[in-house]
């Protein structure tokens, strides 16, 4: 049955249609990205309309992550039938997430979000499409404030999923963020929408997760609607954000010269629009710089005021210079270029040595609880080491506890990433506050090392392991499985 204009029903309250969210034409060409999920379902119901009433060309582009197996091949099957019920344009595209993960050192969720936006933005390019549409609402709007919240975000983060935003090729529109996901799904029984469950939307492992399934419905316990209540709090923080960069924009323009930034200027002007200032400056200064903490631009604001003539700051990708009357902010080049970390790798049986992380590493079957060492392998054990991985430590696992999110059973080590975060004590604790717990050096953390398996942190040698996957040395059984961290013996 094809899809037809069958009634002038109301949305949803809170959407908002395309061209009132974008500021284009009502006939603009858009992309809409359909996972079949109720979310996208209802959105394209409502679009479709809207881009038949207004000539709107309008595709959809479903995105196969290579994750979920037949699930995912379900999924890519019912886009194929939707499209052609509403005889619309389908873009099919197809990523391997999983091995973009591995290769990156991303989590699956990052690696999934980052290869589907590339999907997104080549679509619009090809097809020369200016605005892609999203199926983000209130609630998504209300985990991702939360989920920012707990890491220690600053107004950005707690400003939440923006309503419009820019990406190459053109610009993001999210029509139904300020509709929950019940009246969403309450709009979807009325009009008899079909949809398909994503069942990993259950699995608590998943940060976003758990505070959908155990967090918010206790915070629907204090207050009914705690997505709506968010969602006037964030739109209200966006306005102070524009106002804040607005000002940000002025001080730079005022500071900005051939000799570099005026520290006069910025250090004249209020802390909260200096430190914006110094971000955009750095930005632009960086076009590489694809990742930074709030200690970076900490150390970034302490520097313009007290740096010395003369003295230099080392910042990610950036060295930054002093001078009496300006600061100069450039991509690092040289001695001052931090050296990029090692590729993640994916563990195979036996030894292998690891120069490069300045690690061997034994992974093998246990056989009457211990494990063989080849002779081409030195274990350095000094007593009073400073360094975590100055000895030797180890790690007995057994795959069956890990087997229902880690069905590959590949297990891959990489150094730390901003953001990581690891299953401990019943909670996701992030590794940033486990080395300040553990008064780590600036080194050690950023030389540290990260077994995972999935999308999922296992084991931070002398730091934390993940809760129910270790197994006490007493308890070994033949073919459970070890792996064998101690210093390279070809550093």
């Amino acid at each position: 049955m094809k899809h037809s204009i069958h009634d002038t029903a109301l949305p949803p309250s809170g959407y908002l249609p395309p061209d009132r969210l974008s500021g284009l034409p009502c006939d603009t060409p858009m992309l809409l990205g359909f996972s079949g999920g109720v979310d996208s379902s209802v959105l394209l119901h409502l679009v479709a309309d809207f881009a038949k009433q207004n000539g709107a060309p309008l595709y959809l582009l479903h995105v196969h992550h290579g994750i979920r197996g037949d699930e995912a091949d379900r999924d890519a099957e019912f886009a194929k039938k939707t499209a052609e019920a509403y005889e619309l344009p389908l873009i099919l595209k197809y990523t391997d997430v999983p091995m973009r993960a591995k290769q990156t050192g991303e989590s699956l969720e990052t690696a999934a979000r980052n290869a589907r936006y590339e999907c997104f933005e080549e679509a619009m390019r090809e097809h020369r499409i200016p605005i892609l549409l999203t199926a983000h609402h209130a609630d998504d709007n209300l985990e991702t404030v939360l989920f920012h919240l707990l890491r220690g975000s600053g107004l950005s983060g707690l400003c939440g999923i923006p309503p419009v935003r820019s990406v190459s090729g053109g610009t993001v529109v999210r029509p139904l963020l300020r509709v929950s996901r019940a009246a969403i799904e309450d709009f979807a029984s009325e009009h008899h929408i079909a949809f398909v469950q994503d069942s990993t939307n259950g699995d608590t492992a998943y940060t976003r997760n758990r505070l959908r399934g155990e967090v918010i419905p206790l915070l629907r316990e204090i207050v009914p609607s705690p997505e709506a209540a968010l969602s006037r709090m964030t739109a209200s923080l966006w306005e102070d954000k524009r106002f804040l960069d607005a000002l940000a924009k002025d001080a730079y323009d005022r500071a900005k010269s051939p000799q570099g930034l005026d520290r006069a200027v910025l250090q004249s002007t209020p802390t909260p629009v200096a430190r914006r200032t110094l971000l955009l400056a750095w930005k632009e200064h960086v076009p590489t710089l694809d990742s930074y903490e709030s200690v970076h631009l900490d150390a970034l604001y302490r520097f313009l005021l007290d740096a010395k003539s003369g003295t230099h700051l080392s910042l990610p990708k950036t060295t930054v210079t002093a001078k009496a009357d300006h600061l100069l902010i450039a991509a690092a080049t040289g001695p001052h270029q931090k050296k990029a970390p090692p590729q993640p790798v994916v563990l195979k049986k036996g030894c292998t040595e690891l120069p490069e992380y300045g690690v061997s590493i034994i992974f093998d079957t246990v056989r009457n609880g211990k494990i063989l060492l080849s002779e081409k392998t030195s274990i350095n054990t000094g007593e009073n080491a400073k360094n975590i991985y100055n000895s030797a430590t180890q790690i007995y696992i057994r795959f069956d506890t890990i087997d229902a999110w880690c069905p590959s059973q590949d297990i891959v080590l990489r150094t730390r990433t901003p953001g990581d975060r690891i299953l401990s004590r019943g909670m996701h604790r992030s590794l940033r506050t486990l080395c300040n717990a553990a008064k780590l050096d600036e080194r050690t953390r950023r030389e540290l090392l990260v077994f995972t398996c999935s999308d999922e942190l296992l084991w931070v040698p002398g730091l934390a392991v993940r809760d129910n996957i270790a197994i006490p040395p007493d308890a070994v059984q033949d073919d459970d499985l070890t792996i064998l961290v101690l210093p390279s013996a070809h550093p």
